[in-house]
């Protein structure tokens, strides 16, 4: 799939980074990063070796598979109107700030009928899908299951250190099979 990343700051350098890994594994084409200045397009074209935009069309979405936001949460909602009309996306979390605009998101969602997906990568960690299989085996069992952080939240001050805590909730749901009933 042939993938535009939007934003290319403090986290979504490491994006950009992994989309570099899958392209020299020829699993995607990372047609390129949009960013805010000309200094960034500049900068990421000089190190990186990519195509760098500073303006989301009509035309450079029509020539990509799908979108990876990693831009401040503030502008997911923002990007995610542009893009919707055009191509699946995947947003670092949180992908809204508010309730009012996860209804605005849905409506959006539903009017496009496109994939909008947000970044709980840990799923898809081999361990958690071997802790699943455990717990299949014995349904009925009393679980405790626990995690920690591993990362030093102290030097980490541009993240709210409660979205970390996400990872926790959606990696019982992965393994219990559950899906939130209150949001």
């Amino acid at each position: 799939p042939k993938i535009l990343l939007v934003g290319a700051g403090r986290f979504g350098i490491n994006h950009l980074r992994v989309w570099q890994e899958l392209e020299k594994e020829k699993k995607a084409v990372l047609t390129g990063v949009l960013v805010k200045s000309k200094k960034s397009k500049e900068t990421l074209e000089r190190n990186f070796g990519v195509q760098a935009f500073t303006k989301l069309t009509p035309s450079l979405l029509k020539d990509v598979d799908a979108i990876d936001i990693a831009t401040p949460a503030e502008t997911h909602l923002s990007v995610i109107r542009q893009c919707a009309p055009y191509v699946p996306i995947f947003v670092e979390k949180p992908i809204v700030e508010t309730e009012t605009e996860a209804k605005e998101l849905l409506k959006f969602q539903k009017k496009y009928k496109q994939t909008i997906m947000v970044g709980h990568i840990y799923r898809y960690n081999p361990i958690l899908k071997k802790l699943k299989e455990i717990v299949l085996k014995r349904p009925n069992a009393a679980w405790k299951i626990s995690g920690q952080l591993t990362k030093a939240l102290k030097d980490d001050t541009a993240a709210d250190p409660v979205l970390d805590f996400v990872h926790h909730v959606d990696t019982l749901d992965y393994i219990f099979g559950l899906e939130p009933t209150v949001i």
